[in-house]
């Protein structure tokens, strides 16, 4: 059965992608030279206020050209420097687009900062974001590449949230660069247009475009008992490695099913309570589910073998089990939170 899903990722992940290394905005270190406590340009803020104090928050970071060393780069990835301890943030809705700008300044009135229409390359729902532990570069988890031109315009990031919450927070912070500038704005019912902030420092930013990254997302759901399932991964989804999905907290010796897919786009995640087990979401479109049993201390695994080949650089999928627990609820499953693996070097 394992060869089946082998067979899959050989036939799928074929997206090209040239190999350059991932290009910083500021030091490689993402811990810089801060201090604990201390996070002035942090584009997630923490505080209760403004923006973060409104439903709609809206972001544009400006990046110069001059990053990019003018080489043609297919961003397969963003992550910003994180640095001592780790934060959880929910978003009942975040995108993120891309494009290239002809300004050289932030204006406040976000819609004259934008020259070409913007390409999203994340857009969720109900999106659970593990920041930490840190120091370390924490992946945003695109959904398409974006791909940057040089001569056509700095590089232009819009983020958009809607009802922000930070659901754990233990001392953490980002480095700055101060390459260029963030603006900021939080709104009531509607999107804000104009911006109420200063231009910001900008926060450490990585694009990547080879580097293997994995990144766990969503939340879990209660099952029988003191259950609640988490997936995990150990080893980096690089061609010809094997990474092994680790689920924990399972029923004992019980079953679960291991389930991969490609794309997390609308309509995902699903709230399966109309069928039965309330408070679980499938996360993604299920392409393959491969059955794994959990031992007496309800853990299981199961490793992927991504394929040995250059082609699949630059390919995203995604994991999450769904565990066999019939005194949970109607439906007789649970089912974990995700993880997304890029493969890379």
């Amino acid at each position: 059965m394992k060869n089946w899903i082998n067979l899959l990722m050989t036939a799928v992940l074929t997206h090209a992608a040239s190999a350059q290394t991932c290009i910083y905005t500021s030091s490689p270190d993402p811990s810089g030279a801060q201090f604990p406590g201390s996070n002035p340009s942090d584009p997630f803020l923490s505080s209760t206020q403004p923006p973060w104090n409104q439903p709609w928050q809206r972001i544009q970071i400006l990046i110069p050209e001059s990053v990019f060393q003018n080489v043609p780069s297919r961003i397969t990835d963003m992550a910003f420097g994180v640095r001592y301890g780790m934060r959880v943030l929910g978003f009942s809705e975040l995108v993120i687009r891309m494009g290239q700008t002809s300004v050289t300044t932030l204006s406040q009135v976000f819609s004259l900062n934008i020259s070409t229409p913007l390409q999203d390359v994340l857009v969720v729902k109900d999106h659970t974001w593990q920041q930490g532990f840190g120091p370390d570069w924490v992946a945003l988890g695109l959904q398409q590449s974006y791909q940057f031109l040089p001569g056509q315009g700095r590089l232009l990031i819009e983020i958009v949230a809607r009802n922000r919450v930070v659901l754990e927070n233990i001392d953490f912070g980002l480095s700055p660069s101060g390459v260029a500038g963030t603006n900021i704005a939080g709104g009531g019912s509607n999107l804000p247009l104009v911006s109420t902030t200063a231009v910001l420092g900008m926060p450490a930013i990585r694009f990547c475009v080879d580097r293997a990254e994995t990144s766990l997302h969503g939340t879990t759901c209660t099952g029988s008992g003191t259950s609640t399932p988490l997936l995990g991964v150990s080893g980096r989804p690089t061609p010809g490695s094997a990474p092994t999905v680790w689920l924990s907290d399972a029923p004992a010796n019980s079953l679960a099913a291991c389930a991969f897919g490609f794309d997390n786009r609308a309509p995902f995640p699903l709230d399966l309570t109309a069928v039965g087990a309330p408070g679980c979401r499938q996360y993604f479109s299920i392409a393959y589910a491969d059955f794994v049993a959990t031992d007496p201390l309800g853990v299981g695994q199961r490793a992927v073998v991504i394929p040995n080949s250059a082609a699949a650089i630059g390919s995203v999928f995604y994991a999450q089990y769904f565990v066999l627990d019939p005194p949970a609820n109607a439906l007789d499953l649970t089912a974990s939170n995700y993880a997304r693996m890029l493969v890379g070097l």
